[in-house]
């Protein structure tokens, strides 16, 4: 150590230690000048060296977990913008067909989170008069269907019983919810084509109601 009063107290590695085996494992700080053409670096060693590492990797383990818990919300956040991107896009995409004064409307959709499926049924029965929607969607080997009535044809017409007769198709044994708007789902995707039959036939057998 060189001494420079009782303040400066300073390690001289070139002067001091016979060989750097002696200092062993260091971290530099610091490296600053402390003269024209002199430059310092200061560094810890020891157990000065273990208490730096534990700060570094304590704040590293912080930072990991702010960066974690931020992916996932971001993540969370583009998927359900995802969706709801590919919902606006589907209502330009159902099918709407006149039967006996009404309007019957299909909807095939992929890949659409269940959820969403009813915000999307009632988002069309907003643009439409005595109408019947039929939504499906095919996701991860399964189907959903979705069946929504306006109000006016729920005095004559359930939604929950159109959707037990059809749900079969899919692979379901039956459905739940409301007589405006009722949801099933199985494990049939390839039975959303005879699902849709069924509920057009149906508004053609029942002119009248049920």
């Amino acid at each position: 150590m060189v001494s420079m009063g009782p303040k400066s107290i300073e390690l001289c590695g070139g002067t001091h230690v016979p060989s750097s085996l002696h200092v062993g494992a260091f971290a530099i700080t610091k490296e600053l000048s402390v003269a024209s053409g002199i430059r310092r670096i200061e560094a810890l060693a020891g157990r000065h060296l273990v208490g730096l590492i534990r700060s570094q990797q304590s704040e590293i383990s912080s930072l990991k977990n702010a960066f974690q818990k931020e992916r996932q919300q971001l993540s969370a956040q583009n998927q359900n913008l995802s969706q709801r991107i590919a919902s606006l896009e589907a209502l330009s995409n159902y099918e709407k067909t006149l039967i006996n004064g009404k309007n019957i409307i299909t909807l095939p959709l992929h890949n659409i989170d269940p959820k969403h499926m009813k915000s999307i049924a009632d988002t069309i029965l907003e643009k439409h008069q005595d109408a019947a929607v039929i939504i499906a969607s095919s996701q991860n080997e399964r189907a959903t269907l979705v069946v929504a009535l306006s109000d006016s044809l729920t005095q004559t017409f359930s939604a929950v019983n159109i959707i037990n007769l059809i749900a079969h198709n899919i692979g379901a044994q039956k459905g739940g919810g409301r007589p405006h708007m009722a949801q099933t789902g199985g494990k049939n995707p390839n039975g959303i084509p005879n699902s849709f039959n069924d509920f057009l036939k149906y508004f053609q057998d029942h002119p009248t109601g049920e």
